[in-house]
C-alpha cells in the first residue's frame, strides 16, 4: 500500500480550522450563488475536491484581512516554525518574495546572492530597488556555493545604504549558508536578513539542520509544496521578533501581488498539513532523511556534505554526461527533479517509499566512474557582477535581441534563465563579460536581449 493511500479518507477536522470552516459551510446547505462557476461539481479526479472548493465568503475568512479560521492557522504556523507571525500563501513563495522585498520600500538598496530565484529579480526591477550581487563560487562538482559571511560583511562596508541582505537557501543542488554568520554580519551593520527559504520548509522538524529563522533570519519563506505534502503553490511568509514590520503591513503588501481570488483548496492544504506537522509527520520526515543519509554515505556523494545540504536532496554529479545519466535514471524507473550538466537531484519526502530508495540505490550502483571534472566543465567562478543600470531601467528599456558572442559589453534587459533551477545565468541589468558570455556558451544559450 502506498504511503500516501493509507491515510486517505482521514479527516482532523478539530484539528484543522479551516477544514472546520469549510464542513460548517457545507452543513449549512445554501445554494452556491457565488463563485467559482463550478458550483461545487467538477468531473473525476476532482469531484471530490471541489466541494471545497470555496472562495472568501463571510465564513469562511478572507486571507488579506484574515480573522477568523485563516488567522487561526496563521498562529499554528507561526507556533510551528518559532516565529513571531507567519503568512498564508496560496501563490507560492514568488509571493512571499515580493512580498519580502515590497516591505523594504521603493528605492532600497539590497545585498544579494547572484544564485538568487528569477521571481526575486523581477520583483526587484518592479519595484525599483537597487541590488548590488555577490559574486558565485562553485565547489568542485561546479555546484554553486552559497555566499560567505565574510562576503556579505565586505559588501555591506563598501556600501552603508544597503538597508537588507537577501539570500537563498538552501540552494537548488541543496548547499545551506551559513545563516547565523551572514545574519551576524547584516546586523552588525544595521541591515535585515531576507532568506529564500523555499527549499527548506521541512527544516524544523528533520535532525542537525536548522530553519533560518532559529539562526538569526528576519524574515523568510517557506514553499511547503517543494518537500512537504501539501499542493503546488502552497508557501509561507515568516517574521521574527526582529522584524520591525505590522502584520497590518505585510497583509497590505501581500495584497498588491496576490491574487484576490485564493485558491481554497490550496489553502485547505496548507490546513491539513498543519495537523500533519503537530502529529505524526515529522517521525516520517526522519525516517526519509536516514535513509536518505544512508545512500549518501554508501556511495560517496560528498558533495553537498551532510551536515551543511538538505538532508533530503540527493544531489548526484552528472560528470557532463547529463544525457546518460537521465538514461540510468529512466531505466531503474525515476523521475528526477532536475538532470542537467552539473547533476541530477532526487527529493525525498515523508511519504517516499522503500521502493523509491531501492531505485536510487540501483541507480547508484551503475554510475560510471566520476573524477573531479577538468575545469568543473568550463563553467566560471562568477566574480561581483558590474550593474549596467537597475533592475527596472534594463525592464522598461527598449531592448534588441543579439547573438551572445556578439554581447561582450552591452547590458542585459531582461534576465537569461533555466528554470528548474530558476536562477539567472545572466542578470536583468547586468553588463555581459567575457565569463557570462561563456557560462551561456556552456548551456547552449545562443542569444539574448540586450538594451539598445
Amino acid at each position: 500500500m502506498a504511503a500516501g493511500t493509507e491515510r486517505s479518507g482521514q479527516r482532523e477536522g478539530a484539528d484543522s480550522p479551516l477544514l472546520a470552516a469549510l464542513e460548517r459551510q457545507l452543513s449549512l446547505g445554501r445554494s452556491r450563488l457565488h463563485m467559482p462557476g463550478h458550483k461545487g461539481h467538477l468531473p473525476f479526479p476532482l469531484s471530490e475536491a471541489a466541494r471545497y472548493d470555496f472562495t472568501e465568503l463571510p465564513d469562511t475568512d478572507s486571507l488579506y484581512e484574515a480573522e477568523g479560521c485563516l488567522l487561526s492557522l496563521e498562529r499554528r504556523y507561526a507556533s510551528l516554525y518559532g516565529a513571531a507571525d507567519s503568512f498564508l500563501s496560496a501563490g507560492g513563495s514568488t509571493l512571499c518574495i515580493q512580498t519580502m522585498l515590497a516591505l523594504l520600500g521603493p528605492d532600497a538598496a539590497l545585498c544579494c546572492d547572484r544564485n538568487l530565484h528569477t521571481s526575486a529579480m523581477n520583483a526587484m526591477g518592479l519595484l525599483g530597488q537597487r541590488p548590488f550581487f555577490l559574486g558565485m563560487r562553485r565547489d568542485e562538482s561546479g555546484l554553486p556555493l552559497p555566499p560567505a559571511p565574510q562576503d556579505v560583511g565586505r559588501m555591506l562596508t563598501r556600501h552603508p545604504e544597503i538597508r537588507a541582505v537577501y539570500l537563498t537557501s538552501p540552494n537548488y543542488y541543496g548547499y545551506l549558508a551559513d545563516i547565523r554568520g551572514i545574519a551576524e554580519a547584516a546586523h552588525a551593520h544595521g541591515a535585515l536578513l531576507l532568506v529564500d527559504n523555499a527549499h527548506g520548509a521541512h527544516l524544523p522538524f528533520v535532525e542537525g539542520v536548522s530553519h533560518p529563522l532559529a539562526v538569526g533570519a528576519d524574515i523568510c519563506c517557506d514553499s511547503l509544496h517543494k518537500l512537504l505534502p501539501a499542493l503546488t503553490g502552497a508557501a509561507l511568509l515568516h517574521l521574527s521578533g526582529n522584524a520591525p514590520f505590522s502584520r497590518e503591513r505585510v497583509k497590505t503588501c501581500m495584497s498588491w501581488f496576490g491574487s484576490t481570488s485564493p485558491s481554497y483548496l490550496i489553502l485547505l492544504s496548507v490546513d491539513l498539513l498543519s495537523a500533519e506537522l503537530a502529529s505524526g509527520l515529522p517521525v516520517r520526515l526522519k525516517r526519509a532523511q536516514r535513509r536518505a543519509a544512508q545512500l549518501r554515505r554508501d556511495f560517496l556523494l560528498p558533495h553537498p556534505p551532510e551536515g551543511e545540504s538538505d538532508p533530503l536532496r540527493l544531489v548526484i554529479p552528472s560528470c557532463g554526461e547529463a544525457a546518460a545519466l537521465r538514461r540510468l535514471l529512466y531505466r531503474e524507473q525515476i523521475e528526477p527533479e532536475l538532470c542537467d550538466k552539473l547533476a541530477a537531484v532526487l527529493l525525498f519526502g515523508a511519504d517516499s517509499e522503500e521502493e523509491d530508495f531501492l531505485r536510487a540505490e540501483a541507480a547508484l550502483r551503475h554510475l560510471p566512474a566520476c573524477p573531479a571534472l577538468p575545469e568543473r566543465d568550463g563553467l566560471p567562478d562568477l566574480g561581483e557582477p558590474e550593474m549596467g543600470c537597475t533592475p527596472r531601467e534594463a525592464m522598461l528599456a527598449e531592448s534588441e535581441p543579439v547573438a551572445a558572442e556578439e554581447a561582450l559589453g552591452r547590458v542585459a534587459a531582461s534576465s537569461v534563465q533555466r528554470c528548474p533551477p530558476g536562477a539567472p545565468l545572466v542578470l536583468c541589468g547586468e553588463r555581459i563579460s567575457r565569463e557570462t558570455i561563456l557560462l551561456l556558451k556552456n548551456y547552449g544559450v545562443l542569444a539574448l536581449n540586450v538594451i539598445k
